[in-house]
């Protein structure tokens, strides 16, 4: 940002300035390397990464928004990793692990549209300095990482305060972590003891879950949690239209009682997390004391 600070300045000194400079998106990444260099090392990383990234942002309600895979140009293109019904499949729903599908480890997965203020991306970071022209850099095996990307526009830049050049000087990266870069782990409900109907049905969705989580990581726990909640909603209308109809009390519809939290941070990844963000963030501080000293 320094660096950007003092192009800016060159530009300035030499043509002029028509009016303020002004802030329109800034993308922070951040490189995660496995203890071993190697193709598998890296893809468990990944796969990881992948099922535990979490996001407190609405990437459900625009369809672009949803979580998906993009392969290489020119290969297999977008892959939701919701699968919408079809007319072979018409009752397909989120509720169901089958739904959802696996992150592959050869595309790089998003969460949120282009034209989102956030979108995030995460990939097999194995080629470097590409250009138009379709030309690239083949990376050594030790420098082949994990990229997670934040991208930044609108609302969320002016939530972090930054709106021109000058305003970057401020900016504190290791504060970005928890707007941008968390990472959570998620819970299950046991029971022990069974006695009911509504047990059974809960040890089942446990086991959904489980499966969910297993394919599809968090993202995917969210979308079911999301159908679920949006079931017994229409459940508890049709319950009570059927009880006013005959008019009688309105039976409750029982979802289950949350034992836990749904997630809860991974502190080991939160922690390298943090670490890298601090380290980025002296830098900064250094680029800045060596354009003003």
């Amino acid at each position: 940002m320094a660096r950007v600070t003092e192009i800016h300045r060159a530009l300035t000194d030499a043509f002029g300035e028509a009016s303020a400079s002004r802030v329109t998106c800034i993308e922070i990444s951040i490189d995660a390397y496995p203890a071993q260099a190697g193709d598998t090392e890296r893809a468990v990383l990944l796969g990881a990464m992948q099922r535990t990234i979490w996001t407190g942002r609405d990437i459900w309600s625009n369809k672009n928004s949803l979580p998906r895979v993009i392969f290489a140009r020119g290969s297999k293109g977008v892959r939701k990793l919701l699968r919408a019904p079809t007319k072979w499949e018409p009752d397909l729903s989120a509720m169901a692990p089958d739904a959802h599908e696996i992150p592959p480890i050869d595309a790089t997965m998003y969460l949120g549209a282009q034209a989102d203020d956030l979108m995030i991306r995460l990939m097999d970071k194995v080629i470097d300095t590409q250009h138009p022209d379709g030309s690239f850099t083949d990376l050594a095996g030790d420098r082949k990482r994990v990229r997670v990307e934040a991208v930044l526009k609108g609302v969320e830049l002016l939530a972090i305060s930054v709106t021109d050049i000058a305003s970057l000087k401020a900016l504190r990266t290791s504060r970005l972590q928890k707007r941008y870069f968390q990472f959570r782990l998620p819970t299950f409900s046991a029971r022990t003891q069974i006695s009911t109907a509504s047990d059974v049905l809960q040890i089942e969705k446990q086991r959904w879950r489980a499966k969910t989580w297993l394919r599809a990581g968090l993202v995917g726990l969210m979308a079911m949690d999301r159908a679920s909640e949006t079931f017994l909603k229409t459940q508890e209308r049709d319950v009570a239209k059927a009880a006013r109809r005959i008019k009688g009390p309105a039976p409750r519809v029982f979802a289950g009682e949350r034992l836990a939290d749904a997630f809860v941070a991974w502190d080991e990844m939160n922690h390298k997390v943090n670490g890298a963000l601090t380290a980025l963030e002296k830098r900064e501080g250094t680029a800045w004391k060596k354009l003003n000293p």
